[in-house]
């Protein structure tokens, strides 16, 4: 089936659905009759948080020590973590991912007072490690090198989503406590004429049968940053609908994308994967652009499943066009 239209195509699909499934109650039918409508009438606008992001950091350690408690990094194995955080996004006055030959980098400028207090924790119980935490949820840990002189402290080892989604959050505004579609960028800075990977992210909705998301960019002072693809990867183990049954759609024309459920609900209350956008800086692009989830209209949307719209909020991602990305150095 020729899809000129997400809107279109989207219903069409599901009315093939409602006819292969015509044997199950009329209550599925009409409920799926009623998501078809989704892309036609409802609309979610987006709201913003002002504040810090609520990410914090925990001495840590591979090894037992007093006042740690063991908590798992699941196939990463366990760790051992301080019940008590140790940094807040208020004590970093800048901070910065770092690609590196294992995964990425942490960079976090402290003050010298912030720094000292640091250094003198992580000696005096003997922790090696720094975990992070978003909220109350522990997300990554990883080895921690604090140069005191400097007012830097480093978390190496760290996967290069993990460690973009966290740089994100400290520098952006503070998570919104409801529904939030998060965005992150797989590189936060690229050369004109290259492109990046956008990836969207929704958490703390429950009873979730329908979204669809649209990006808006933003910002620089020359150029242009534009989408020139866009995929879900269904097979992730963090996708937001997991193994249930499922519609993809993806409008290359428009923009966006969106999945249902062919029946039923999800929890996605912690953070879950929805979908993948590629974008290419133009050959004079220059600056700071922002990627925000456009809101309004039927650009963006998420439903339950029975058929109310979810009002959520928003966490973009930035990315800089004109330098190259920083690449850490390491001794062989």
């Amino acid at each position: 089936m020729e899809v000129h239209s997400f809107d279109v195509g989207f219903c069409k699909i599901l009315e093939t659905v409602g006819n292969l499934e015509r044997m199950r109650t009329m209550r599925n039918v009409l409920m799926l009759t009623a998501i078809c409508a989704f892309t036609v009438v409802a609309q979610a606008d987006g709201v913003r948080d002002s504040g810090r992001a609520a990410v914090s950091f925990r001495l840590a350690s591979q090894t037992a020590a007093d006042g740690f408690e063991a908590t798992s990094l699941g196939r990463e194995g366990t760790i051992y973590v301080s019940k008590h955080a140790v940094l807040s996004a208020d004590d970093v006055s800048a901070v910065e991912t770092i690609a590196a030959r294992a995964g990425s980098d942490i960079e976090l400028s402290l003050s010298p007072d912030v720094a000292a207090r640091l250094a003198d924790s992580a000696a005096k119980i003997g922790a090696d490690m720094l975990a992070i935490y978003v909220g109350n949820k522990l997300t990554g840990a990883g080895s921690l090198t604090i140069l005191q002189a400097d007012g830097l402290a480093t978390i190496t080892g760290l996967d290069p989503n993990l460690a973009e989604r966290v740089t994100s959050l400290i520098r952006g505004t503070a998570i919104p406590g409801g529904p939030t579609i998060t965005l992150t960028a797989s590189s936060d800075s690229i050369v004109p004429g290259g492109e990046v990977t956008i990836e969207a992210y929704l958490h703390s909705v429950p009873n979730l049968r329908t979204y669809q998301i649209t990006l808006a960019t933003s910002g620089g002072t020359s150029g242009r940053i534009a989408g020139t693809n866009l995929w879900i990867d269904s097979e992730r183990a963090d996708f937001v609908f997991g193994t249930e049954p499922k519609l993809d759609a993806v409008d290359q024309f428009g923009g966006r994308l969106g999945g249902v459920l062919m029946s039923g609900s999800v929890d996605a209350t912690r953070t879950s994967y929805l979908g993948s956008f590629t974008l290419r800086a133009s050959d004079d692009a220059s600056g700071t652009f922002t990627i925000d989830v456009k809101t309004g209209g039927r650009s963006s949307i998420v439903w339950t499943s029975e058929n109310k719209p979810v009002n959520f909020g928003t966490r973009a991602a930035t990315v800089s066009v004109g330098a190259g990305p920083r690449v850490k150095k390491t001794n062989n």
